[in-house]
C-alpha cells in the first residue's frame, strides 16, 4: 500500500559541473521526505519540474515513496508479481506444449517463492507449490494439471481440501 500525501514542497534546480558535464537536478520533498531526479539538459530539468508544479497546482496528491504524482503511475506499479504471473500464465498456457509449460509453472514458481518474505506455511518444497500457483485460472480443466494433495508433498503440514 502507498502512501499518498499533499504536503510538496519545492526547491532550486541544483546545477553540477562536473568533469563529465554538466547535470541539473530537480529537487522536491513530499512529506518531508526529499526527492531528486538528475536531467542532462536545463530545458529537460525545468519541463520535469513544470510537470511537477501543475500536478501540485491542480491538487493531485504525490506518493510519499516514489515522490512522483499519482497521475504519473504506471500500471505495472499497480500490478504484484504474483497477478502478473497469473496473467502470463493465462495468455501462454493454451498455446505452449506441455515441457514448455512444466518448465514455465518451474520457473515461475522459483521467482515467487524467492520474492516471498518468509516460506508459506502449507507448502513445503515449491514442487507443491507449483500446480496451485502456476496454472491457468481460466483455461478449461482439460488443460489444468492434477492437483497434488497433501499427502503427496512430505513434510509440508499442509491438510488436504476436501
Amino acid at each position: 500500500m502507498t502512501t499518498r500525501s499533499f504536503k510538496v514542497s519545492f526547491y532550486e534546480t541544483e546545477v553540477y559541473e562536473g568533469k563529465r558535464g554538466t547535470t541539473y537536478t530537480v529537487r522536491w520533498s513530499v512529506n518531508g521526505r526529499r526527492h531528486g531526479e538528475t536531467y542532462k539538459t536545463s530545458p529537460l530539468a525545468e519541463s520535469f519540474r513544470a510537470t511537477l508544479l501543475v500536478a501540485a497546482n491542480n491538487g493531485e496528491p504525490f506518493d510519499v515513496e516514489t515522490g512522483r504524482p499519482v497521475s504519473h503511475a504506471t500500471p505495472a506499479a499497480e500490478t504484484t508479481w504474483y497477478e502478473f504471473a497469473l496473467q502470463y500464465v493465462d495468455m501462454k498456457w493454451a498455446r505452449i506444449s506441455a515441457n514448455n509449460r512444466k518448465n514455465t509453472a518451474k520457473a515461475l514458481t522459483k521467482v515467487t517463492m524467492a520474492l516471498l518474505r518468509t516460506e508459506p506455511k502449507q507448502f513445503a518444497r515449491s514442487t507443491c507449490a507449483r500446480p496451485y500457483a502456476s496454472t491457468p485460472s481460466t483455461s478449461s480443466a482439460a488443460t489444468k494439471p492434477r492437483r497434488r494433495s497433501a499427502r503427496s508433498c512430505p513434510g509440508s503440514g499442509a491438510t488436504p481440501s476436501p
